[in-house]
């Protein structure tokens, strides 16, 4: 039996999975079919305790002239297709067709319904009359009126079908009579075979939650499979038969259920997120189809039989009953709750059963593909994240350190750099905190998502980031199920108060307008920090040309070595740096003289 293009989800338990913003609320689906009555029968005025039940090639009605016979008939629909499917009938239209013909002018008919027929119904135990649905009355030459092409008469019974389905009956019956049974004008023969055209909706199917992005995915072949007879009931059939059968087998009255053992892979740390089962019908729909259930069993062994079955656990989903066949193609099944309970409680195998939902129909007849797939979705959170630096406009990148050797920045403004991937490859924001090193929080940004992750930088500036003040920020990756690791705080402070100017001093060239050295004669010169504890370093040059950074020694001096290539004088210019990278607001200018 073909199965239902669409998807059949047992809600998850809360928390298993976070899908989107819900989308509109899926619409009832339309559908439509033809539908033929399953018993018809007439009765005779002439013979009035007898039963034509489903006898006869014509459904008579009015007066035989020429025998002095009086004809009823009555036909009957069975609505079982529509048992238990939900469905709303929207319009039902039945067409008696004529089986004889045209014989000039013809008096009318009245169509009913009536009371329910059976074998029994003879003229003597007639069914009751109950609503007058139509007829075609007075008098006619040929063809009849509403002629359309066929020689047919169109009744609407759509409201006799809808209060036979809202009282639960699974059938309902027509009747036939002539307007007048003492004209002969009102013979009729019409078809045995009855019409109906049904409109209908049935209840949408119910749509898988949705697992957003690219998590990891395990696709499993059942491990080991059986089927079970009734016909056979102590016969274990563990891997039997090419394809697996559920339901009643409309040729041999069988009726069979199969059970599928699936084993797990360790999945360690990953969180599962999903699991579902996919079937693949094999067989043709017999006009409308009863469905079947999907449940977790007890677990499949090589001895489970008809009389031996696993124990059927809970329902985990099913196609509903259809008044139609569905379309062809695979139908998906959420098992997560099953699979999620079954990985808690530490097993790692699961055994899922399949049975018709009417055992006794043939329309619950289903044949499938061999191996249905159980398909894992699962996912790592993202990786602890990496290459973390931080920096500003001004001063270059360094990597995250705390405690003294925090850096200093020249900005109140920070950039800061982190790598984060994802093991899965799916798609990864990246969440930062900043906070004072006291422990109150500055701010939290969430950047991305990125697919698969990587580098991520922001720029942080905050009206509570003074000049002085220390600050630390850290860092994870998140994807749409699992927040990562939080990277380690990293500190810096900020520092925009330039140091003060430096002092020169040079044995080998004294001041201007002394003289001192020569060309080709190296001088060292000293520079002092005048006290300022700040200063971490210098920055010199002679005319402006090629600057030269040196540190400075933990008394806050530095030596330089300077060798004049000509004679005459020389400016040396000399900035204080400190520990963010500012230099001293006003350079020291120190004039020498190279000796001729």
């Amino acid at each position: 039996m073909r199965l239902r293009r669409g998807l059949i989800m047992l809600a998850v338990a809360a928390g298993t999975l976070h899908p989107g913003a819900a989308g509109a609320e899926a619409a009832p689906v339309a559908g439509a079919t033809t539908m033929t009555n399953d018993a018809w029968t007439s009765t005779s005025l002439r013979q009035p305790t007898v039963s034509n039940w489903n006898g006869g090639w014509h459904l008579p009605v009015g007066l035989d002239e020429r025998t002095g016979e009086v004809n009823r008939s009555f036909v009957r629909l069975d609505l079982r297709r529509f048992r238990d499917t939900g469905a709303d009938i929207t319009k039902a239209t039945l067409r008696l067709n004529r089986d004889g013909a045209c014989e000039g002018r013809e008096a009318g008919f009245e169509f009913w319904q009536t009371s329910k027929i059976n074998a029994r119904t003879t003229w003597d135990r007639e069914p009751e009359w109950v609503t007058r649905l139509g007829g075609y009355g007075g008098a006619w030459s040929c063809p009849p009126p509403g002629y359309d092409g066929y020689d047919s008469f169109h009744f609407d019974v759509t409201a006799s079908l809808r209060e036979a389905l809202g009282r639960g009956d699974t059938r309902v019956s027509f009747g036939v009579r002539s307007v007048d049974e003492a004209d002969p004008l009102g013979r009729f023969l019409l078809s045995t075979g009855v019409q109906v055209q049904v409109s209908y909706t049935t209840p949408p199917p119910a749509q898988l939650p949705d697992v957003p992005g690219s998590p990891a995915s395990d696709r499993l072949e059942p491990a080991a499979w059986t089927q079970i007879s009734r016909d056979h009931p102590d016969t274990p059939n563990e891997g039997g038969g090419a394809h697996p059968t559920v339901g009643r087998d409309p040729v041999t009255g069988d009726r069979t259920r199969v059970y599928f053992r699936y084993e797990m892979p360790d999945l360690r740390d990953n969180r599962v997120l999903g699991a579902r089962l996919t079937l693949r019908s094999r067989s043709s729909c017999l006009d409308y189809e009863r469905g079947f259930e999907v449940w977790e069993t007890g677990r499949l062994t090589a001895e489970t039989t008809w009389n031996d079955k696993a124990r059927w656990i809970r329902e985990l989903g099913g196609t509903p009953s259809l008044p139609h066949c569905s379309p062809a193609g695979p139908i998906t099944f959420d098992v997560t709750g099953a699979v999620l309970e079954a990985l808690t409680a530490g097993r790692r195998e699961i055994t899922i059963g399949l049975r018709s939902r009417d055992e006794r129909d043939t329309h619950g007849h289903y044949v499938f593909e061999p191996s249905p797939e159980l398909t894992l979705l699962h996912n790592l959170p993202p990786g602890i994240p990496s290459e973390l630096s931080v920096g500003s406009r001004r001063k270059a990148q360094v990597p995250c350190v705390t405690g003294d050797e925090r850096p200093y920045l020249p900005d109140s403004s920070a950039i800061v750099y982190a790598t984060v991937r994802d093991p899965a490859g799916g798609p990864v924001s990246i969440r930062w905190q900043w906070e004072t090193l006291a422990g109150e929080r500055l701010a939290e940004t969430v950047s991305g998502p990125y697919g698969g992750g990587g580098q991520d930088v922001r720029e942080f500036s905050d009206a509570r980031v003074v000049d002085g003040g220390v600050y630390r920020w850290r860092v994870r990756g998140e994807d749409p199920w699992d927040g990562g690791e939080w990277s380690p705080w990293c500190e810096y402070g900020v520092d925009r108060t330039p140091p003060a100017t430096p002092v020169v001093f040079s044995a080998v060239y004294p001041p201007s307008p002394q003289e001192g050295g020569g060309p080709g004669v190296a001088g060292e010169f000293t520079f002092s920090s005048g006290g300022d504890p700040d200063v971490t370093g210098f920055r010199y040059s002679i005319d402006q040309s090629v600057w030269t950074t040196v540190p400075a020694r933990a008394d806050g001096t530095a030596s330089g070595t300077i060798t004049p290539d000509s004679a005459g004088r020389r400016t040396l210019i000399v900035f204080s740096v400190d520990r963010a990278g500012n230099p001293s607001s006003v350079p020291a200018l120190y004039s020498f003289t190279v000796k001729g």
